[in-house]
């Protein structure tokens, strides 16, 4: 019994160090999708550029 007790006291620290990673991974991932979208963008502008003006 008293061990757990003593396991159950530090609950918060692991619910607190699975909270601060989801939000490290959520915004790592986060970046990831605008710097594909931003590249998806500058790809196609050197696209539209090569092709040369539109008739």
């Amino acid at each position: 019994m008293a061990e757990t007790l003593a396991a159950a006291r530090y609950a918060g620290y692991v619910v607190a160090g699975y909270l601060i990673a989801g939000v490290g991974l959520g915004a790592y991932a986060r970046l990831l999708f605008h710097r594909a979208r931003r590249a998806r963008a500058r790809a196609a502008a050197m696209v539209a550029r090569r092709a040369g003006p539109q008739r």
